[in-house]
């Protein structure tokens, strides 16, 4: 888009070069641009408009609205919310992207174009989140935009109510570039996780996702990626989870930008991720480098070996996995599927050896070691666990003793543990998390899926776990309107700041409609609760099936 200011004999350029559709690229249809910018500079919001439960609420209109920054003076312009549904009782869900930091906003104009049917609607309230700030803001309305209906307005100023205001963890934006290497069958079609490591800690995974085909040969795909304070970044991890033979994916190179610093880190790789060329993994671990890096972290190879008891029916044949957690950091969770020295991996009495490449985590201090309980009689009985640096002695290898079982109906049902070295003299105690999880009383709300939680608290945070045996066994879990409790014991995370729970989307009935969670933490003589009311499920809302959710209220008790 080019203006020309004819009074002032200016002339402007706007360079855009991406897709307006609602099925390429990152579907929208509406974009800021920054005179000359070719760099992204949005702040993204999350917008979440609520429709009232009261007849007739919902509409087929279309749906604007517009944010007031604090001075008054900034506002976003007029955003349409495409793609929602506006039904009753339905909360919908957008990302809106705009080139200028309004929050903590001063209001919200909200309206449609009375188009439609039947264009009357009834709003509850408008939620708006703000990754950058870190504020969550509530804007009730609880009225009627209906020309038929009350006063007859179909466009109103909503304010916020203070005292609902939620202060969330701060998420600052980053452009990330992806080169695929211009090799004959180097692109993908499988879905790409990465997850980015730096001094003060990591982000979540994320998924790569874009309307549009993305890690194709010789392509460069951008995404725009939402990063909480890691300090400087040491290193990425970045995987598939196909191991199919046309999955595999030759990336040549990673970068990353701070949109609004321009802080920059590159991170070479140059390397298959395929089951069947190179080492034949589909992980792997960048160190960054780039001007802010002195001497990049280097990459090493640990060997594990892995030690099944010799007791009856002690082998599986499910997938294990492992995770080496250092003081560097952690390797994330890798498949244990190219032994060294069997074919029959995890059978009795074996010691079963791999090779983990990773970035150094520097003294391996803890293993965290699971498998996926799929598949009959996949109860497993682990004695322990040894790990050395390639090159390093045998009897340099550092021990870390189980003998547990990892059956879903064994022992205590867990089938992932967190394993502590041989001889450590302050032994890392587990504590008990007690999860109560509650399905809403909605039609069709209940899940046939495997349900995960993942805890995130002041000293780290746990795996995702799966809530596999629940202690009121009602064998058929998250069921409509039902509370499912679960004890997970894992290391202390200290205060509990927020959770991840999602689930597998599988089965017949995927989709789950979660009402709350409450979580029990005796050891700390802490009862936190987490308000969800939403659905969790691909035809529903904004369509996830995880979610991450804040603690309302946190209360102590004595035991």
């Amino acid at each position: 888009v080019i203006v020309d200011d004819l009074g002032n004999k200016a002339v402007y350029e706007f360079p855009i070069g991406r897709w307006f559709a609602l099925d390429e690229d990152d579907g929208k249809i509406q974009r800021d641009v920054l005179v000359g910018g070719s760099q992204p500079t949005g702040i993204v919001y999350n917008v979440q408009v609520v429709t009232g439960n009261v007849r007739g609420a919902g509409t087929n209109s279309k749906i604007q609205m517009v944010m007031h920054g604090s001075k008054g003076m900034k506002n976003s312009g007029k955003i349409f919310l495409e793609g929602g549904q506006f039904e009753r009782g339905l909360t919908d869900i957008f990302n809106v992207e705009i080139a200028a930091l309004l929050s903590p906003l001063s209001r919200v104009t909200i309206g449609h174009d009375n188009g439609g049917v039947s264009p009357g609607w009834y709003c509850d309230k408008v939620v708006v989140f703000c990754p950058f700030t870190g504020i969550e803001q509530t804007f009730p309305c609880s009225k009627w935009l209906d020309e038929d209906e009350g006063d007859g307005i179909i466009e109103r100023e909503l304010y916020e109510m203070v005292s609902l205001r939620q202060k969330r963890q701060k998420k600052h934006p980053w452009s990330l570039w992806i080169w695929t290497t211009d090799l004959a069958g180097a692109g993908t079609d499988a879905s790409i996780l990465l997850q980015i490591y730096g001094e003060k800690g990591k982000s979540d995974e994320m998924k790569l996702d874009n309307k549009t085909d993305n890690f194709e040969q010789g392509q460069l795909d951008k995404f725009m990626v939402e990063l909480p304070d890691l300090g400087k970044l040491t290193k990425l991890r970045i995987w598939h989870e196909k191991r199919n033979p046309f999955a595999g994916w030759h990336l040549s190179r990673i970068s990353i930008m701070k949109t609004l610093t321009k802080e920059k880190f590159k991170f070479p790789c140059e390397r298959w991720l395929d089951t069947n060329e190179d080492d034949n993994e589909v992980v792997r671990e960048l160190p960054a480098t780039g001007e802010l890096i002195a001497e990049p972290l280097p990459v090493v190879k640990y060997r594990v070996t892995v030690y099944t008891g010799d007791v009856s029916g002690s082998g599986t044949d499910a997938h294990v996995f492992l995770c080496l957690i250092g003081d560097l950091g952690d390797t994330g969770d890798r498949s244990l599927i190219n032994c060294k020295n069997n074919i029959n991996k995890f059978e009795r009495g074996n010691a079963d050896e791999f090779i983990i490449e990773a970035v150094s985590i520097g003294v391996v201090r803890r293993v965290r070691i699971g498998h996926d309980g799929r598949g009959g009689g996949c109860g497993w009985y682990l004695d322990k666990v040894t790990i050395r640096e390639e090159g390093q002695a045998e009897s340099q290898a550092v021990e870390f003793p189980c003998s547990r079982w990892f059956d879903r109906n064994e022992d205590d049902g867990q089938i992932v543990r967190e394993l502590q070295p041989f001889a450590d003299g302050q032994r890392l105690y587990n504590v008990s998390y007690h999860i109560a999880v509650k399905t809403g009383n909605v039609t069709g709300g209940s899940s046939d899926s495997k349900v995960f939680v993942k805890l995130y608290g002041e000293k780290g945070d746990t795996s995702k776990m799966m809530l596999a045996v629940s202690d009121n066994n009602l064998r058929n879990y998250f069921e409509v309107g039902r509370v499912d409790i679960f004890t997970l014991d894992t290391l202390d995370i200290g205060q509990i700041n927020r959770l991840l729970i999602g689930h597998s989307n599988e089965g017949m009935r995927a989709g789950w409609f979660l009402d709350s969670v409450q979580i029990v933490v005796p050891n700390h003589g802490k009862h936190y609760m987490f308000p969800s009311h939403r659905w969790l499920c691909e035809d529903e809302a904004d369509g996830k099936t995880e979610v991450e959710i804040y603690p309302s209220e946190t209360l102590d008790f004595e035991l």
